[in-house]
């Protein structure tokens, strides 16, 4: 006698076909299946397992996709950022407030005083300078041009008697245009051509003045503008004034510091103003003339401004 698993008795009718169980679908107590009535095995039950969870749906372009921030808040961070900017930028002004001047003050600043000096230094000229002019008109350029060299050879000759250097004669303007006549009525008519030749001269014998400007008259000249005397060579004077220019702007810094209770440091600009010449002037008409023309005095004027520290 045979007996299952489990030593119970098969007959021989009953015993299972063992051929259909695998040791996948076999149990710890296998029920014979009757050949009548074949039927499948039922699939084993699985272990218990952990299920994933299912992925998020994926959105369509379309759709706003919210991406849930994992970073700290931003506008919490902006803050703190600019507090420490802050706080940076007020101690960097302490600093700065508490500096002492120095030479990269800037100027016009609360902690340095800019004073300006003017001096004045007088001279007695030595030269005299005159401005004359030939004007010449015809009815064509050719003669025009002719006529006014002409009448400039005369005067270069006129000058020859005064001992006056050819380097102190130079051209100053020389023009050449055309002349109309205007009428109410009609056109304008083209009456001929003007020639203007204007020369600077240089006169270093001041007692010669007036005749030479008596003989520039006389060879030709129509017109004497001005006469200016001056001094041909003013270096001299013009560091004198510059000394007194100085010594005015120290005085006055002295000065102001004293009358605030503030102590001077020392000096970190220093500005001139381009010297002045203010010389005598004797004006001519038409035709010059003498006049009794006197040189009398020149003065060159100096500015200067000076920046200081104040302690």
């Amino acid at each position: 006698m045979e007996f299952d698993e489990n030593l119970n008795p098969i007959s021989p009718n009953n015993e299972p076909e063992w051929s259909k169980f695998s040791p996948d679908n076999f149990n710890s107590n296998p029920q014979p299946i009757e050949k009548s009535e074949p039927t499948p095995a039922a699939a084993p039950t699985p272990p218990p397992t952990k299920t994933p969870p299912m992925p998020a749906p994926i959105k369509l372009a379309s759709e706003p996709i919210t991406k849930k921030s994992t970073t700290p808040n931003t506008n919490l961070v902006v803050f703190i950022v600019s507090l420490a900017l802050m706080a940076v930028i007020a101690i960097t002004a302490m600093l700065v407030g508490w500096q002492p001047a120095s030479a990269s003050t800037p100027l016009g600043s609360e902690r340095g005083l800019i004073v300006s000096g003017t001096g004045e230094a007088f001279m007695t000229p030595d030269v005299a300078k005159i401005t004359f002019a030939v004007r010449t008109e015809t009815k064509d350029i050719a003669n025009s041009q002719k006529n006014n060299s002409e009448i400039i050879s005369k005067v270069k000759t006129s000058l020859i008697g005064f001992s006056i250097d050819p380097n102190d004669i130079k051209t100053v303007q020389y023009n050449i245009n055309p002349e109309y006549d205007y009428y109410p009525v009609s056109k304008p008519r083209l009456r001929g051509y003007s020639t203007y030749h204007s020369l600077l001269l240089t006169i270093r014998k001041l007692d010669d003045t007036d005749a030479i400007i008596q003989a520039l008259s006389l060879a030709g000249a129509t017109e004497i503008s001005q006469v200016n005397f001056t001094v041909d060579d003013p270096s001299e004077v013009q560091n004198e004034a510059r000394e007194r220019a100085i010594q005015s702007a120290k005085d006055k810094a002295s000065q102001i510091a004293n009358l605030s209770d503030a102590q001077l440091g020392k000096i970190i600009s220093i500005t001139e103003s381009s010297p002045e010449t203010n010389s005598p002037q004797a004006m001519s008409g038409f035709g010059g003339g003498g006049g009794g023309l006197e040189p009398g005095f020149a003065a060159i004027t100096s500015t200067i401004t000076l920046t200081y520290t104040l302690k």
